[in-house]
């Protein structure tokens, strides 16, 4: 059975948590393989051009990379979501 730490979810989600421009993680996984982490992540961000979205993943990505220092690999999807 493959298992994560609860401790590291909420640790990456603070951490994306904690980077300007995003409104809200919808979805955010983790998984071992071997000794190393891998994860998928999706945030909502505002209606922005797709360069700011990307600078957006970008400093999530560095951001992470110092709370998770075991993780090789996260996929980050944005939604956009339209406010009214």
């Amino acid at each position: 059975m493959d298992g994560i730490e609860p401790e590291l979810v909420e640790r990456a989600r603070h951490t994306i948590e904690h980077t300007p421009g995003f409104l809200a993680v919808p979805s955010l996984q983790l998984r071992w393989v071997g000794h190393r982490l891998q994860g998928a992540a999706t945030i909502a961000v505002a209606d922005m051009p797709i360069s700011a979205a990307e600078t957006i993943v970008h400093d999530i990505r560095h951001e992470i990379s110092h709370t998770l220092p075991n993780l090789d690999h996260l996929t980050i999807s944005t939604t956009v979501e339209i406010t009214r």
